[in-house]
């Protein structure tokens, strides 16, 4: 359906701009003030050596919730990984609570040099109050608000998070709708109900070798090893290769996503 191929459009590919305000546009509804032609900006000394450029793309209101839309070019892809508290610092101390763009929020697509991996964050402020009664803004931890998108991502979760929002037709998305999408409970539930998943696939595979040939079965016996205990060990160290490799420490490019979505 139409949902879906906006989603993949999206997600399953490089950055692409045009791509991202459809994106947008759908979301909202048509309710966001859009300009995807908007000149680049740059920030000051503090972050030149993060971020290349940026756009401010768009704005959206809701009650009295205001987003800002940005796309921010990075000056290395590897910081669309690596460097998330300076993405995150630059979006919410600077542009936010510094007051260039005050806002209550933002949705920013993050993108470098290679735009086959890009990150999709949401930032928003949080305001707390002093011992006189102040409001205080605060920043969420941008690595709880935030997908790892593109290419050669799994993107299961980030898809099935915006669908609902995409398949409402006429209401557009409160403040807090957007913040739930990014919600790092879904997202943890997600992973978990898919890797227990997994886990039950390979043992039973496991299980069925083990019935088609003897001697396999010896040898588990010998050694005192059950399908349980293997296909647990078995998940455990590719989980911790993935890791090592999205850390780029095993030296080797990255050809295919590797996830369990």
């Amino acid at each position: 359906q139409e949902a879906e191929r906006i989603l993949n459009e999206t997600f399953n590919k490089q950055f692409d701009l045009s791509r991202f305000g459809i994106f947008i546009k759908e979301i909202f509804k048509g309710k966001c003030h859009f300009n995807i032609n908007s000149k680049n900006l740059f920030p000051y000394k503090q972050f030149e050596e993060g971020i290349k450029s940026f756009k401010q793309i768009g704005e959206y209101t809701n009650g009295r919730n205001s987003l800002v839309i940005l796309a921010v070019e990075l000056k290395k892809t590897d910081s669309i990984e690596k460097a998330r508290t300076m993405q995150r610092n630059f979006v919410g101390t600077w542009l936010l609570k510094g007051g260039m763009i005050p806002k209550d929020g933002a949705l920013v697509a993050f993108y470098g040099e290679n735009p086959d991996e890009w990150r999709f964050s949401f930032v928003k402020m949080d305001y707390k109050f002093d011992e006189n009664g102040k409001a205080i803004k605060e920043l969420t931890p941008a690595k709880r608000l935030s997908f790892l998108v593109g290419k050669h991502e799994p993107n299961h979760t980030c898809k099935k998070q915006f669908l609902k929002l995409l398949l409402e037709e006429e209401v557009a998305p409160s403040f807090k709708e957007i913040e739930e999408a990014f919600g790092v409970e879904n997202v943890t539930k997600e992973f978990f109900d898919l890797y227990k998943q997994r886990f039950f696939e390979l043992r039973d595979s496991i299980d069925k070798i083990l019935e088609n040939s003897p001697k396999i079965k010896k040898d588990f016996e010998m050694k005192q090893i059950n399908s349980t205990e293997f296909a647990k060990k078995l998940l455990g160290q590719i989980v911790f290769l993935y890791f090592l490799q999205k850390k780029g420490w095993l030296g080797v490019k990255k050809e295919s996503d590797g996830g369990f979505g």
